[in-house]
This record gives structure tokens, sequence and C-alpha cells, in this order.
């Protein structure tokens, strides 16, 4: 719901931005932006910045030196 009523607001108004206050909004803001066509990060580097394993993956042929890694998963 929230993102439908930014969406609506977003197309109303002629918006320059969209800031998270939160960590746990990142990937929410970055959709918004995408959508809205607004500068900042976007999905892509959103998700890597939220999800270390997506990090890592992108970075493993980039010549940035990493400790081997693999997902933990609970079960």
């Amino acid at each position: 719901m929230v993102e439908k009523i930014a969406l609506k607001i977003g197309r109303s108004f002629n918006l320059i931005g969209i800031f998270a206050r939160a960590e746990t909004d990142i990937i929410r803001a970055a959709q918004l932006r995408e959508e809205l066509g607004l500068p900042g990060q976007k999905l892509d580097s959103a998700t890597a910045f939220r999800n270390k394993v997506v990090m890592k993956n992108y970075l493993k042929n980039s010549g940035v030196e990493l400790p081997k890694f693999m997902p933990v998963t609970s079960g």
C-alpha cells in the first residue's frame, strides 16, 4: 500500500528524489526511483548493499580480494 501511495504522489508532483530514512527502506526507495525515473541508487546496487552474498558475487571477478564465502541457510 505504501508503494502505491508513493507512486501516486510521485506522479502527481515534480519530485527530484527519494530518500530512504532506514536501511530497511533502501530496496523500496530504489524500486520507486526506477519506476519514477528519479536519480539515485537503483535496485541492483541497493540489492547488493542489503545482501552481502549478492555483493560478493558482483566483486568475485573484479580484482577485489575476497575470502572464500558461501550463503548461510537455516533450515
